[in-house]
């Protein structure tokens, strides 16, 4: 059996509580260890005090955009990790995250 240290560590960020709670319990079943946060400035205080080895994040949010968040964690969490990825989702498919982050 995996302990909790040894699981992969991910951050979901959606504004969507119900959208978060359907990713953790997938994520979860995976065996994955979740963390979830209804906006950026959540999740940039799990990302301080936690390692994250991916985020999942919507696209679009009130106030920061889940691109936006991606690029904060690329440019100024890289250092804690060489494996840090970002993944963000607009809901209307992810075509346009992969090329801008």
């Amino acid at each position: 059996m995996t302990t909790a240290a040894e699981k992969e560590r991910l951050l979901v960020v959606d504004d969507a509580k119900d959208t978060l709670e359907v990713l953790r319990r997938n994520l979860e079943s995976q065996g994955y260890q979740v963390f979830t946060a209804p906006g950026v400035a959540e999740a940039l205080k799990i990302l301080e005090g936690t390692h994250i080895n991916l985020v999942i994040t919507d696209l679009k949010m009130p106030k920061v955009s889940g691109l936006d968040l991606i690029r904060h964690v690329r440019e100024n969490l890289k250092h804690r990790s060489d494996d840090d990825n970002g993944l963000c989702d607009s809901g209307r498919g992810s075509r346009g995250c992969q090329n801008r982050s």
